[in-house]
């Protein structure tokens, strides 16, 4: 067998394979005599296993490496037929003869194959060896875990993803038989890959390493992962809530929304079970230098929160508040939007909670307050970027209405101008005006959708004002949503209408002013024609014939005809539009008539009544 063991070391092809096939058919008739040579056969066997594939395989591979997923489905073939080669073959007849004797020369042999620089093919073989161990003697192999644990920890960097995701099986596999020890060293080494933030490329292949992992242990040990829930599954929660990207990552989140089902009484469950080690995880990833993986904790913390409501315990709830405001200060990064929504979802969906209350009242033992926290809302809504600004406005606006906070004023000096139609210049100003029209048009749907934001936000917090406040910015609020529903597109439109709707059903004491609330339907009734005319805007239209609700709901308790003649003016020929419109539906047009019989049934100045009469008798010739 010595002969042998040196001629596997022969550069000459035709002697390895003639020595390789000899000692193939030695193994199988030897039976137990084998057992001595084990540790030296099966590593020579593995090495022969590699060597025997060729070079042209390694070199096309080496050529694929421009689309790493046809690189790694061909190494994972190679791996596979390595797996099946005569060699390995006879290694897995050997490995029955295998015992504790045995593994204690054999397992340093292993550990050097897993680590050293050989073909795919041997480190493939290796891993497959191992796995086999596993099932065959695992009390025999528990002492040794620890050392090829660790080899193979340390082959999840492999540049190449094959072998990555091929030792990470095997990790899953020798879950089996490790310690304990040796399992939250693992969980530990893959929470700081995580999160580790260096460069892109191999940041992500140490990610990827993390996924292949946790799948393999929850497929072949998920008692593991359970016996160190508390440990592993917070990390399972943080990658869950990375940003989908679809087409890119959707294989990825359905490996971890698996891991957290498969180990969880439910994601609510869950969240309560572990939320001390998840908020402390998710604390130190909103530190990160990485403004993805920031973004990602802001994400996760603002679902944990929407989850538990106001059942979240207080403490952790306030480690979040912090957290959340600390990362809130400074510039604009990509991906702080997840703060300002995650700050927002805390406070709003906690909102009965002892915590939030106290931030209300202004008695939080942080120190923090409502005030506090909507000044530093009000400063990012002010910032340059506009997608960013947007999301700021609604989270703002969410977070006043829910919590019952008089901040009108100061928002409307932040969004009014938003939505306000600029007046015409001069003539001598039209070079300019039309630079600044270019602008717009280049960034037009972030504009939009700006001023889409504005709305809702006004809208919002119009709800939580006081009536002094509203009375204030009652009709300069009513003129910029009509000036801007007469030029803007129907999603916007939309936008308007409700927000129309919430300021007419939010208004809490529109007869105090007789001069202004004529003033307020007048514009409501401008931007309701614009609406209504709308052809094949169905939604539009529903919305339309809503605020158009409120608005006589409002005109019947003024019992004013004078007002009720100028809003029958400003909404013009807007409703009968909606009426005659052939086009529409069934439904809307039923709604739109029995809109226009209760506005017609209000008391108007003779004059134009005389004057609706002979239009509805027009209309029924």
């Amino acid at each position: 067998m010595l002969l042998y063991f040196f001629s596997f070391q022969s550069t000459v092809a035709e002697v390895r394979s003639i020595v390789v096939h000899t000692v193939v058919k030695l193994a199988r008739s030897a039976g137990s005599a084998l057992k001595p040579h084990l540790p030296r056969l099966i590593p020579a066997l593995l090495l022969a296993t590699g060597e025997a594939e060729g070079k042209e395989l390694n070199y096309l591979s080496v050529r694929m490496s421009n689309d790493p997923a046809v690189q790694e489905r061909l190494d994972l073939a190679r791996i596979a037929a390595a797996r099946a080669s005569t060699t390995t073959e006879c290694v897995n007849y050997a490995l029955q003869f295998v015992d504790g004797s045995v593994l204690e020369k054999l397992v340093p042999a292993l550990v050097d194959l897993i680590k050293g620089h050989v073909g795919i093919g041997t480190k493939g073989t290796a891993a497959h060896v191992v796995t086999a161990l596993t099932h065959q003697c695992p009390l025999d192999l528990q002492p040794h875990a620890g050392k090829i644990l660790a080899a193979f920890v340390s082959g999840l960097s492999d540049t190449n993803a094959a072998v990555r995701k091929t030792y990470a099986a095997a990790i899953g596999q020798l879950m089996r038989s490790a310690k304990d020890s040796s399992l939250e060293k693992l969980f530990a080494r893959l929470r700081t890959w995580y999160m580790e933030s260096g460069e892109a490329s191999s940041s992500e292949q140490k990610k990827m390493a993390v996924v292949y992992t946790y799948e393999a242990i929850n497929q072949h040990n998920p008692d593991r992962i359970k016996s160190h829930a508390a440990q592993s599954l917070p990390l399972v929660f943080l990658a869950m809530h990375e940003e989908k990207e679809p087409g890119m990552n959707d294989a990825v989140l359905e490996i971890w929304e698996e891991v957290w089902s498969d180990n969880t009484p439910g994601t609510e469950g869950g969240i309560r079970l572990y939320l001390k080690e998840i908020v402390a995880l998710l604390s130190a990833a909103a530190e990160s230098q990485s403004w993805k993986l920031k973004a990602q904790a802001c994400r996760a913390m603002g679902a944990a929160a929407s989850k538990l409501g106001s059942s979240i315990a207080a403490v952790e709830q306030g480690k979040m508040l912090a957290v959340l405001g600390n990362s809130l200060s400074g510039r604009t990064w990509d991906g702080k939007e997840e703060v300002v929504a995650a700050l927002a979802d805390v406070c709003v969906h906690g909102k009965e909670s002892e915590g939030i209350q106290s931030l209300v009242k202004g008695n939080n033992e942080a120190g923090l307050t409502a005030g506090v926290v909507v000044e530093a809302l009000l400063k990012e809504c002010r910032k340059e970027k506009k997608s960013y600004r947007a999301v700021a406005l609604r989270s703002t606006g969410r977070l006043l209405k829910e919590l019952e906070l008089d901040h009108f004023s100061p928002l409307c000096e932040v969004a009014l101008p938003l939505i306000k139609v600029a007046e015409k210049k001069d003539n001598a100003e039209d070079e300019d005006d039309s630079e600044e029209e270019k602008a717009e048009k280049e960034e037009g749907e972030q504009t939009l959708e700006l001023r889409r934001a504005a709305f809702e936000c006004l809208a919002d917090s119009w709800c939580s004002a006081g009536k002094e406040a509203q009375g204030a910015r009652a009709t300069e609020l009513a003129e910029a949503l009509a000036a801007r529903a007469e030029a803007t597109t129907k999603k916007n439109m939309l936008a308007i209408a409700a927000a129309a709707g919430k300021v007419l059903s939010a208004w809490r004491e529109p007869h105090s002013d007789p001069e202004r609330r004529s003033t307020v339907l007048v514009s409501v009734g401008r931007l309701l024609s614009a609406c209504l005319a709308q052809p094949k805007a169905t939604q539009l239209r529903k919305e339309s014939l809503s605020t158009l609700e409120a608005a006589v709901g409002i005109l019947k308790e003024a019992d004013s005809p004078a007002e009720v003649t100028a809003f029958r003016e400003a909404l013009g020929r807007g409703l009968d539009d909606a009426v005659r419109d052939v086009s529409a539906e069934a439904a809307v047009k039923a709604a739109a008539r029995e809109a226009r019989a209760r506005l017609m049934e209000l008391p108007a100045l003779e004059e134009e009544k005389e004057g609706e009469d002979g239009d509805q008798k027009m209309e029924a010739v």
